[in-house]
């Protein structure tokens, strides 16, 4: 039997959570893997981000090479955000992955691969044998995925998050819900029956989610959703998911072979093919509990684990790598000893889970070596920054203070954005969590800063003055570096990046309004939501990620573009010399 190697990822598990809980002694199957190979921190990407940190894990390579900068990008011409993981004209997806994988190699040389749930995968990357893509996947609309919530009289004031609100309409024992899906609508039927509500049949919980459930639309197209259900006041109100795309009638190019996603739903129930289906926005917006969350999370996580098990059992396969998200999810409603005690208890809790199925894989693949890794760790978030209000008042940005802020409807072509910029006027401004751009002439459409010395000057004034900026309330340092993009990275895609690279301090992060243009929230504020732990923006020197291996590795100090390298020679191949990480193995 050919040798096979697994790569097993737990999104944003934290090296010292991971090792306070090996030292604890409740991780045995982990702990059995240091003793006989290694344990060891895992440098992370910068930023922090996990379409970064998973280029860089795929390619070996920089951002400035892989073309991944953040989870979003701008349009020069408009300055207009979206999701920089693909593109969409309407007709066909793109992958901005700028860089070559070690798919290439490997099928060059005949050793099949398997990505299961791996970020920026969407569309898969050529030469990769079998894909389930991960984080990019859109709803089934091609966005990023919207909430609907329907209820007596809808709150038209919305929020960040752009959660749509809607109106019901009652009629005798039943509710008619207009749902917006894929280029049309579909009724749902809730009939009411005593205290009873009722979809399809199905009785909904109340503060909890229902099954999935499949939607046909006017068009003909599919989705899959959940309905929650509470009562303010006696009035129902129905939470519904966003529209995922349903695997038993996918249009998006989110697996390869084309018929994986129907087989697995076939094999092992229904599950949303999606990004990040998990609802940490509506958590985020108080629109449910976390008792809620934490079972919509445990259930896309038994969907995944079963879909990797399943791949890992296929010998057609010489290198399996996959992802597991159930840990970053969780860790993003709270981390760290401020954190809600359940929300603790819930990540030690899959922690656990977690080294069970790794003693499950390699009791059941003994031959096969093993490694384990993470992305990035996390920190806790406690107060926003809002980069472009700062830019603004300090002459940077000329803006309209008073302007409407966008919400993530900008991402899907919606809503305002930039409302209020004299661009003639403006020098610096901010997309994204973590990066500054500047209004570049011959770069940005109407850009004033010319080439050349006027930029190192801007430069290094923003980097002195951000550097140096105190938060109001506390005095400390918001940020523990600004780096020059110029200086971080090298590569043919480095002109997609931002300008200067924001690295906090934890505890702070860029505001949401700040990541889509906004600047009508204070520059620093309390972050009051249950979105309050995060890794984008941190700086990555802070929040390591993990890796174990059953044998021993060279050097010291292992990152995450040493994987790609690492790969290629265990399968006795040569690392492609473009390649910025070094294989590790003896």
């Amino acid at each position: 039997m050919s040798k096979r190697l697994f790569v097993i990822f737990l999104d944003g598990a934290d090296e010292g959570f991971v090792r306070q809980a090996l030292s604890d002694g409740l991780l045995p199957n982990l702990a059995a893997m240091a003793k006989t190979g290694t344990y060891s921190p895992l440098a992370t990407s910068c930023p922090a981000e996990s379409p970064v940190a998973f280029a860089e894990v795929l390619t070996g390579r920089n951002p400035g090479k892989h073309g991944l900068f953040d989870f979003l990008h701008r349009d020069p011409a408009t300055r207009l955000p979206s999701i920089a993981l693909f593109d969409y004209d309407g007709e066909r997806f793109t992958n901005n992955l700028a860089a070559p994988t070690f798919c290439t190699p490997l099928k060059n040389a005949g050793i099949k691969t398997a990505l299961v749930r791996i970020p920026s995968t969407f569309p898969p990357p050529d030469d990769a044998d079998l894909v389930l893509s991960g984080l990019g996947v859109p709803d089934a609309s091609g966005t990023w995925g919207r909430a609907q919530l329907f209820s007596k009289e809808a709150d038209a004031s919305g929020d960040i998050f752009g959660t749509m609100r809607k109106t019901y309409r009652r009629e005798h024992d039943h509710y008619l819900l207009d749902l917006d899906g894929p280029g049309a609508t579909a009724t749902l039927k809730v009939e009411r029956s005593d205290d009873k509500f009722l979809l399809n049949g199905v009785e909904l919980p109340r503060e909890a989610f229902g099954p999935w459930m499949r939607v046909t639309f006017e068009n003909g197209k599919y989705a899959l959703i959940a309905v929650h259900v509470r009562l303010v006041d006696g009035t129902p109100e129905f939470l519904v998911t966003p529209c995922w795309t349903d695997p038993l009638h996918a249009s998006l190019p989110a697996c390869r072979p084309d018929d994986l996603a129907r087989v697995l739903a076939e094999q092992h129930g229904d599950y949303p093919l999606a990004g990040w289906a998990e609802p940490n926005l509506l958590l985020a917006e108080g629109l449910i509990e976390r008792r809620a969350f934490f079972e919509m999370c445990r259930r896309v996580a038994d969907a995944t684990d079963a879909h990797i098990f399943d791949i890992l059992n296929n010998t057609g396969y010489d290198l399996v790598m996959a992802n597991l998200e159930f840990f970053d999810r969780v860790a993003h409603a709270g981390f760290g000893p401020a954190a809600a005690k359940d929300v603790q208890a819930q990540l030690m809790g899959v922690l656990v889970r977690f080294d069970a199925f790794v003693g499950k894989v390699r009791d059941a693949h003994p031959d096969a070596t093993l490694w384990i890794a993470s992305d990035h760790g996390f920190a806790p978030w406690t107060r926003r920054v809002n980069v472009n209000r700062w830019l603004a008042e300090n002459g940077y940005l000329r803006a309209d203070l008073a302007a409407p802020d966008p919400d993530l409807r900008t991402l899907a072509g919606e809503g305002v954005f930039w409302s209020g910029v004299d661009w003639s006027r403006s020098r610096a401004y901010a997309v994204g969590l973590s990066k500054i751009y500047l209004n570049l002439e011959g770069r940005e459409a109407g850009g004033i800063v010319a080439p050349g010395k006027p930029v190192r000057e801007l430069k290094q004034e923003l980097i002195e003055r951000l550097t140096a900026l105190r938060d109001p309330e506390n005095g400390k340092a918001i940020f523990r570096r600004v780096l020059d993009a110029q200086r971080l990275y090298s590569g043919q895609a480095l002109g997609r990046s931002g300008d200067l690279i924001l690295c906090y301090n934890p505890g702070y992060r860029t505001d949401w309004a700040s990541s889509l243009g906004g600047t009508g929230t204070p520059v620093v504020a309390a972050n009051d939501r249950e979105w309050s732990a995060d890794h984008c923006g941190v700086d990555p020197e802070l929040i390591p990620g993990i890796f174990f291996s059953a044998s021993a590795i060279e050097g010291d100090g292992p990152a995450l573009r040493d994987i790609a390298p690492s790969i290629l020679r265990f399968f006795g191949l040569p690392p492609d010399p473009d390649m910025d990480g070094r294989p590790i193995l003896r």
